[in-house]
């Protein structure tokens, strides 16, 4: 269509040494139900237009291969799209319910779960891929989530949180999962928090009830309500005239040095 994509690839291979490699990229405007198709990615279905850019590298000389050597970053946007298949969000959406909730407004079955956009960005270190600021902004939800993927090991350990939004905003707050959350600054806002933990083909998506939080937010459900709290309290801060919220920006791509290579 009228995607572009440019990069590079540096692939070193040294007689009897160990190899490395650093690739560079960038894309623009591309289909992402068609990035999973050429992926293999049979799980997910998700429409809408993505733009990426990103570096990494690694090398060989890790017994477990080039994976557990992997460095660097990754910033992704999705603009105007549907989540009509996956194997978190739609879990999310089944247990609060929503379906049925919203049965005479949104047509989950019919277009899948609509959103305005997904930004991330992901820090890789040893072969592990970190977010401290996924967002998901809706016209019914917003959700954030923080957590790290080891790729060696297939695994995902991270946590959701999820705010009503927009027109359906009081008819989802009456949902019993929506519990108030203090912001630390005598407001509150009706979340319900998520655990993700599994292989990221098919992780298992837990509720976590407010119980468990007496004692305060620690670690990635923290890191989740916080980027959530600036999501939902920016707008109303912007339109008061007060002072603005702070959302973490998608920072520049992380500058690499070169792979060090075997002579």
């Amino acid at each position: 269509n009228d995607g572009t994509l440019t990069g590079r690839v540096f692939i070193h291979l040294p007689p009897g040494k160990p190899g490395a490699m650093r690739a560079s990229f960038e894309a623009t405007h591309l289909p992402f139900e068609k990035l999973l198709r050429v992926l293999g990615d049979e799980r997910r279905f998700v429409s809408g237009n993505v733009n990426i850019q990103g570096k990494i590298q690694g090398d060989g000389r890790d017994g477990g291969g080039v994976i557990p050597t992997l460095k660097g970053g990754i910033q992704l946007s999705l603009d105007e799209g549907y989540v009509r298949k996956g194997t978190i969000l739609p879990k999310i959406v089944r247990i609060l319910n929503l379906p049925h909730v919203l049965r005479e407004k949104v047509r989950f079955e019919k277009t899948g779960f609509p959103f305005e956009s997904i930004t991330a960005t992901l820090d890789i270190e040893d072969g592990k891929f970190l977010t401290k600021d996924f967002l998901l902004r809706s016209a019914l939800l917003n959700v954030t989530a923080a957590g790290t993927y080891d790729l060696r090991h297939d695994y995902i350990d991270g946590v959701a949180a999820v705010s009503p939004f927009g027109a359906y905003s009081d008819t989802l707050k009456a949902i019993p999962l929506f519990e108030e959350i203090l912001t630390g600054e005598r407001n509150s806002i009706a979340t319900a928090m998520f655990s993700m933990i599994g292989p990221l083909a098919e992780p298992e998506v837990e509720y976590m009830p407010g119980e468990s939080f007496k004692a305060g937010l620690t670690g990635h459900a923290q890191l989740a309500f916080e980027i959530l709290k600036n999501a939902v309290l920016k707008p109303v801060n912007a339109l008061k005239g007060g002072e603005k919220a702070t959302t973490p920006s998608l920072s520049s791509t992380p500058r690499l040095s070169p792979v060090t290579l075997p002579e």
